[in-house]
């Protein structure tokens, strides 16, 4: 197990809705935390300075936009982050994928070694694809990856970041899995504390059909033809198992 007190974490993202809770939790565990907000942009590498740091969490990410700059930011942007991480001999990157990079589960539940898609036509996921062929390919890098689900802040049940998109696209009946803020970002930390090299991790939590979530109602009214119009993004089921994150 790593002992995180006093360990030097570099959080990129660290202002967004994920980033900002793991940071504060990982300072009060006396972790020596540097967050880059979305002011340091990770297109340009003088913004990575990683020199002393041991760990690298990988969070940021444009979620919607013009298509160059999504692209620019999760693919370029990791990129850099790899090519920074390894000059500066990082013992360890965790990077922040998405369940979206998974195809269509059809109602059986998946885990960590179930097929991804090889692109999407939303540029956000196809994004993240892409990127995570960049760190998939990666070698010199001691790196465990991480597919969280649908993120629901804690007390309000708000739909945070992608998970706005996955819970929009798709039909009633399907199966769409989601967890809380606070268990993704205690997810997070219990990998950094017992997760091996190479290791993957889904971060989710209960496995829901989407016609159970009242809240969702208004937006599940849209027809689902409607929805991948204006969304770019297949309906698909994402049911997804939590059990190895759990082990541990």
């Amino acid at each position: 197990m790593l002992k995180l007190k006093n360990k030097k974490i570099l959080v990129t993202g660290g202002s967004g809705n994920i980033g900002r809770v793991l940071v504060k939790k990982l300072r009060k565990q006396g972790v020596k935390v540097i967050s880059l907000s979305s002011k340091n942009d990770i297109r340009k590498k003088e913004n990575l300075d990683f020199d002393g740091v041991d760990t690298v969490v990988h969070l940021a990410a444009k979620l919607n936009g013009e298509k160059d700059e999504i692209y620019d930011v999760n693919v370029e942007g990791t990129k850099n982050v790899i090519e920074e991480a390894k000059k500066a001999r990082v013992k360890r990157l965790i990077y922040v994928s998405t369940i979206m990079v998974f195809v269509d589960t059809k109602g059986i539940i998946r885990d960590e070694n179930y097929k991804k898609k090889k692109r999407d036509s939303n540029w956000y996921a196809d994004s993240k694809i892409q990127a995570l062929k960049l760190v998939e390919k990666e070698k010199k890098l001691s790196i465990n990856v991480l597919y969280p689900s649908v993120v629901l802040a804690n007390k309000s049940k708000k739909l945070l970041g992608s998970g706005k998109l996955m819970s929009l696209v798709g039909s009633r009946e399907r199966r769409c899995n989601y967890v809380s803020l606070e268990r993704v970002t205690n997810m997070i930390i219990k990998v950094l504390e017992k997760g091996k090299k190479g290791e993957d991790f889904i971060l989710g939590g209960e496995n829901i059909m989407m016609k159970d979530f009242w809240w969702l109602g208004k937006f599940l009214r849209v027809p689902n033809f409607a929805l991948k119009m204006i969304l770019g993004s297949s309906p698909t089921d994402m049911y997804f198992s939590s059990k190895k994150i759990n082990s541990i």
